[in-house]
């Protein structure tokens, strides 16, 4: 089951992606959430996603 960023609209895979690739980036630097890279998602985003 995959998890729905906001709302009732499921996340689209390019979104999806960018997450995934932000939560990486996150655990391969030990950066803080708020300072991911401005090319990346929201940090809100990536950490509501990272969070169960």
């Amino acid at each position: 089951m995959r998890r729905r960023l906001r709302g009732d609209h499921p996340a689209p895979e390019s979104a999806l992606r960018a997450v995934v690739d932000a939560i990486f980036y996150q655990n391969r630097t030990g950066c803080q959430w708020r300072h991911l890279r401005h090319d990346l998602p929201a940090w809100p985003t990536v950490f509501y996603c990272f969070t169960p």
